[in-house]
């Protein structure tokens, strides 16, 4: 069994040589992770706004009505609350 030494060595040697093959090849990491995020981008794009359009909701056809008794209902209650507080 690998102590946590032994895993925390590993782990930095494998860090070390991504490093170290990036700075050999810059340029080739840099258009890399140009093209990923031209990538990236399109798809959020693509889900924000193609996909949005799509879906769009359509505007509701019932009429809401205000019921007062509700309204009163939950004024009183309100009221009877703020009464039991003092």
């Amino acid at each position: 069994m690998k102590s946590i030494s032994d895993i925390s060595k590993i782990f930095k040697t494998r860090v070390e040589k991504i490093v170290v093959a990036l700075g050999l090849h810059a340029f080739l990491a840099i258009l890399l992770l140009v093209f990923m995020a031209c990538m990236l981008g399109g798809v959020v794009f693509y889900n924000y706004v193609y996909l949005a359009e799509r879906g769009a909701p359509s505007a509701a056809d019932t009429i809401i009505k205000f019921n007062y008794k509700a309204y009163q209902s939950v004024i009183d209650s309100m009221g009877q609350g703020r009464e039991g507080a003092q």
